[in-house]
C-alpha cells in the first residue's frame, strides 16, 4: 500500500494522502480484472493466429471495440493503470506490463485475477469499517452475501489457490518431510499445500479435510497437479469432528487460526495431538502480529474483523503457547514472510514405529557433493534468489567491519546475535579454518537470510554433518525485544549475520562472483547474504 510505514515526522503529509489514495488504485484494478482489460492486451499481443506483434500494444478504441466498453471511459482507465504500473505506452497504444501480463491474464500458471475478484468481494464490508470498530462486531456478512454463494465460493477458493501456489514451495521445503508416510491437511481449501508436500515426499499419501463445497473445488484442482490418487477428501467440520489418534506423521494448519477464538484453537491443538503418532509434527502457517507489526498483518486482522464473528491474528507468543499446552515441544518459529509465520512442533517419540522402513535420506550420511546439491535445491524451493558452493579460503574476514556494527548500526548491544555478543573477527577467521567448504545464499530480505541459515544447517546435520553452522543476514529479531543480557531464549535458530562475525560481506560475494554495491536510494537495497559452513 502507497505510503505505509513513512508517516512519521512532519513530512508525511504525502504518505498520508497517499494511504487516503489507497482504494482508488484497488478499484481501478478490480474494475480492469472485471472488464478483462489485461485479456484483451494480451490478445492483442499475440495478434491474429497467435503470431506476436511485439511493442506496437493495442489502442484505447481497439480495447473498447474488443471488450465493449466506452471508447473515451476505457482510454482513461488505461491510463490510470499505466500510471500504475499495471500497464505500459506503446506508441499510440498500450500492453501489459511484465508483472500483470504475468498474474492478471487468465490462464497464467501465476494468474492472481481470483485473488482480484475476491478482495473486490470484500471492499464494501471494509467501507463499514468504522461501524465494525464502534460494535465490535462484523459487518461485512450483509455485503458480501450480496453476490450469489457458489460464485463466491469459487473466488474464494480459487484466489486461495493463486495467493498460495506463490509460497507452496517454500513451506514445503520448510518442513522437515524425511519421515512423514500419511499427514492431514486441516482446511486445505484447494489442496495447494496437499500438492507441495506430496511432490516433496513422493512416498507420502495425505488427508485432506474441509466442507463438501470446498472438496469439489480441491478434487479438480489437485487433478490437475497429478497427485489427486494420493490424496483422501475428508469432508467434515475440523473444529468438532474426530480426527482420530494415532494416524499422521503431519498435520498442517495453514491459515486456519486466524478464523477462530483462543479457546477453539487450544482445543484444535489438543485434538491435533491425539491425532499424531509419537513424533509427528503439528505446523502452523498463519499471519502474525509482533511488537511492530507487518501492515499485511495489521490490515489482515481488521479484515477479521470486518468479515468474521471470532477471527482475529495472533502474536507467535500466544500461538506457541497452545502448542505447549498440549505438549508439543522443540517448537520452531520460522518468521515466513514479513507478516506471517511457520511454527512447528514435535510430540515427543521415536518418531517411527519397530520394522518401519526409514524414509529420511539423512539417517545414512550423504556424500558432501550430493547434499550440496539438495541443500543448493532446498535454498532455491525456500526463496534464494541464489546459492553457490564456495571453498571457505574465499570468505574475506576484516576487523573493520566490527566498527560498521559499532557506530552504525542501531542494534549494537540490543541483540545477542550482534556485537560486542557475537564472535569476534579473529575468532571467526579461526573457525573457519577448521571448515572447507560453505554454501553462499542470497535473498532479498535479512529475515529470509535467517530462516534459511537454521534450516539448512538443520538439513546438514541431520544428514550427518554435525560441525554444520549458519550465519545469517542483518539483527537476529526473533524475540521483540531479546533477552540482553540473559540467556538466548531461540538458541536453536538464532545465529549472528556475517557482518556481526567480522566477515566482510561484500568482498567475500565479489571472491565468488556475485557483484553487491551500496545503494543511493535506501528503497533499493542489494541482496543479503548468508553463509553455511559443512564439514
Amino acid at each position: 500500500m502507497l505510503g505505509v510505514g513513512n508517516c512519521t515526522g512532519g513530512g508525511g503529509a504525502e504518505a498520508i494522502l497517499d494511504i487516503c489514495r489507497g482504494h482508488w488504485a484497488a478499484w481501478a484494478l478490480f474494475a480492469a480484472v472485471e472488464l478483462g482489460i489485461f485479456d484483451a492486451l494480451a490478445r492483442g499481443a499475440a495478434g491474429p493466429g497467435g503470431c506476436a506483434q511485439g511493442p506496437v500494444g493495442l489502442t484505447p478504441s481497439q480495447v473498447a471495440a474488443a471488450l465493449g466498453t466506452h471508447p473515451e471511459a476505457t482510454a482513461r482507465l488505461l491510463r490510470a493503470l499505466t500510471a500504475l504500473g499495471l500497464v505500459e505506452k506503446a506508441g499510440e497504444g498500450y500492453r501489459n506490463s511484465p508483472a500483470a501480463d504475468r498474474h492478471l491474464v487468465r490462464g497464467r500458471e501465476t494468474y492472481l485475477g481470483h485473488a482480484v475478484r475476491h478482495f473486490a468481494n470484500l471492499a464494501e464490508g471494509w467501507s463499514r469499517l468504522g461501524e465494525a470498530v464502534r460494535c465490535g462486531c462484523p459487518t461485512g456478512f450483509e455485503a458480501v452475501e450480496k453476490s450469489e454463494y457458489r460464485e463466491r465460493l469459487r473466488d474464494y477458493i480459487l484466489a486461495m489457490r493463486d495467493y498460495a501456489a506463490l509460497k507452496a514451495g517454500r513451506l514445503a521445503a520448510a518442513l522437515d518431510l524425511c519421515r512423514c508416510r500419511r499427514f492431514l491437511d486441516l482446511g486445505g481449501g484447494p489442496g495447494v499445500y496437499t500438492a507441495a508436500l506430496l511432490k516433496r515426499q513422493p512416498r507420502a499419501r495425505a488427508v485432506l479435510m474441509d466442507l463438501p463445497p470446498v472438496l469439489e473445488l480441491a478434487g479438480e484442482i489437485l487433478r490437475g497437479y497429478g497427485v489427486a490418487e494420493r490424496v483422501e477428501l475428508l469432508a467434515g467440520d475440523f473444529t468438532m469432528d474426530d480426527l482420530g489418534e494415532g494416524l499422521y506423521d503431519l498435520v498442517l494448519l495453514s491459515n486456519v487460526v486466524h478464523i477462530y477464538d483462543p479457546a477453539t484453537n487450544e482445543n484444535l491443538v489438543r485434538r491435533v495431538w491425539r491425532a499424531l503418532r509419537p513424533g509427528g509434527q503439528i505446523a502452523v502457517h498463519d499471519y502474525v502480529l509482533t511488537e511492530n507489526p507487518a501492515p499485511e498483518a495489521a490490515l489482515f486482522d481488521l479484515n477479521m474483523l470486518v468479515g468474521t464473528v471470532t477471527g482475529r491474528v495472533y502474536g507467535a507468543k500466544e500461538m506457541e503457547s497452545w502448542l505447549e499446552s498440549a505438549g508439543f515441544r522443540e517448537i520452531r518459529h520460522h518468521p515466513f514472510t514479513p507478516g506471517s509465520v511457520l511454527l512447528v512442533g514435535e510430540k515427543p517419540g521415536d518418531g517411527g514405529g519397530e520394522g518401519e522402513e526409514d524414509l529420511c535420506v539423512g539417517a545414512r550420511p550423504l556424500p558432501l557433493p550430493e547434499l550440496l546439491e539438495e541443500l543448493c535445491r532446498l535454498a532455491r524451493e525456500a526463496g534464494a534468489l541464489g546459492v553457490k558452493a564456495v571453498d571457505t579460503a574465499t570468505v574475506a574476514v576484516a576487523p573493520w567491519v566490527r566498527w560498521k556494527c559499532q557506530y552504525g548500526c542501531p542494534y549494537y548491544g540490543r541483540s545477542l546475535t550482534c556485537p560486542p555478543f557475537s564472535p569476534r573477527p579473529e575468532e571467526t577467521a579461526a573457525v573457519l579454518r577448521c571448515y572447507r567448504r560453505g554454501l553462499l545464499f542470497w535473498a532479498e530480505e535479512s529475515w529470509q537470510v535467517r530462516y534459511l541459515a537454521a534450516r539448512l544447517e538443520r538439513r546438514a546435520f541431520r544428514a550427518g554433518y554435525y560441525r554444520a553452522f549458519g550465519l545469517g543476514a542483518g539483527p537476529c529479531g526473533l524475540c521483540a525485544p531479546c533477552n540482553v543480557p540473559g540467556p538466548c531464549r531461540r538458541p536453536g535458530e538464532a545465529r549472528p549475520s556475517m557482518e556481526a562475525c567480522g566477515i566482510d560481506v561484500f568482498r567475500t560475494a565479489a571472491n565468488n562472483g556475485l557483484v553487491l554495491a551500496p545503494q543511493e536510494d535506501f528503497r533499493n537495497t542489494c541482496p543479503r547474504v548468508g553463509l553455511l559452513l559443512v564439514e
